[in-house]
């Protein structure tokens, strides 16, 4: 499912910005793997990871531009010697691709060679992005048959490589991040819910304080002798409830059901 909506998005795209989004993908695999290296304490098996995912990136752009690009690009723009030197350098880099997965991440010059192959990359990017690329807009080439044609293709090079589209990768990263979010806000609420249940109590308690608290100074105020009895006899009572509901008070704060 997540291939489809891939290649739907990649659809409505021109061949030009298909292989400018390559280009991206690259940028931030270079990246990545330069700061796993330069970790105090490198992890070899994601270093091994970026620098795979990094050469089959490399392995299928170069191929959609070697079928498809490029000779589309010919036909079209009197710049051969520029496709020629393309070219030459993606021999280049699929030599240093063959020699990275002949190794492994623990071994003398893999960083280096891995880093050699980016900054090949780069160059290379340099000059398709600045010199081939507007030529072939100026060029009216068919760009958007191109890029229907380049889905296709690519997605076949994908399945060939057994490589995972690099969108789902981004979603299998971001799953254990969504579900820590999701886990920390379910626990926000669980632990409003006690508290909010508490804070009721206490206010029913409170207030039960302060009727019988009202209550005991409206009879102590009464002027005649039935009144400071009744007041005599409605103190102890309204001062026992008064205790009565702070304690009730009390436990609800401590999260314990009045009595």
């Amino acid at each position: 499912m997540e291939a489809k909506k891939t290649a739907a998005r990649r659809s409505h795209q021109d061949a030009i910005a298909m292989l400018e989004a390559d280009h991206e993908r690259v940028r931030k695999l270079c990246a990545q793997y330069g700061r796993a290296a330069a970790a105090k304490t490198p992890d070899e098996a994601r270093k091994r990871g970026l620098a795979e995912r990094l050469c089959q990136e490399i392995d299928v752009h170069a191929q959609l531009e070697e079928e498809l690009f490029y000779p589309a690009a010919r036909a079209v723009l009197k710049a051969g010697a520029v496709i020629d030197e393309a070219q030459v350098e993606h021999q280049s880099a699929k030599d240093l691709i063959h020699q990275i997965r002949a190794m492994s991440p623990g071994d003398a010059l893999y960083d280096a060679k891995v880093k050699v192959l980016g900054e090949y990359v780069a160059h290379h990017v340099r000059e398709e992005e600045k010199q081939m690329f507007p030529k072939a807009r100026r060029a009216k080439l068919d760009l958007v048959d191109l890029a229907r044609r380049m889905t296709e293709r690519r997605r076949q090079l994908e399945a060939e490589h057994a490589m995972e589209p690099f969108d789902t990768i981004a979603s299998m990263l971001m799953t254990p991040i969504r579900a820590a979010a999701s886990a920390a806000r379910a626990g926000t609420v669980a632990s409003k819910r006690p508290a909010t249940a508490a804070t009721t109590r206490a206010t029913r308690a409170a207030g039960t304080v302060a009727r019988a608290a009202a209550g005991g100074r409206a009879a102590a105020g009464s002027g005649s002798g039935g009144g400071r009895a009744s007041a005599s006899a409605g103190t102890p009572r309204a001062a026992k409830g008064g205790r009565t509901a702070t304690k009730a008070a009390s436990g609800a704060r401590r999260g314990r059901p009045p009595r």
